[in-house]
Order: C-alpha cells, then structure tokens, then sequence
C-alpha cells in the first residue's frame, strides 16, 4: 500500500497489524470482514428501529449533536 502497488485501505491496514499480532493466524474475509459487515448492518438496523425525525428527541437518544444527527441522517441506508 505504501509504495503505490495497491490502493490505500484503513480495514486492511488495521487487519494486517492483527494479522502480525496473531502470528498469521487470521482470515482477512472470514475472521476481519465478516464480523465487521455483521456488525455494520445491526447498527444500521438499530438505527432504522430507534429513528425519528424529531433531532431534539435523537440528541436526547443518542447524546449526539445536531450535526452528528444530521451527517446521520443524509447518509444512513435503511435497512429491513
């Protein structure tokens, strides 16, 4: 990645010092990607089962600003 031969990737990036960490013995799909996409989409469904339009109501929810509210809101993909 650093020397321009492949894009740059933060998961992959985070995946290799484990992988060094376990001493090779990690899977970057099963054991790295999977559990992160599993993880992804029951955030994404917690949201969409929490939401509301109201931001005041969020802000109190979820502790969060506005803004964070917001971003949230113009990106998230509802999932069902």
């Amino acid at each position: 990645m650093l020397e321009g031969k492949s894009t740059l990737s933060i998961k992959r990036s985070v995946f290799l010092a484990e992988w060094a960490y376990l001493d090779g013995n990690l899977d970057f799909e099963q054991d790295f990607c999977v559990p992160l996409t599993k993880g992804a989409q029951y955030m994404r469904r917690l949201i969409t089962a929490n939401w509301t339009e109201d931001t005041e109501e969020l802000e109190k929810r979820w502790s969060m600003s506005e803004e964070e509210i917001n971003k949230i809101k113009n990106n998230i993909k509802y999932v069902k």
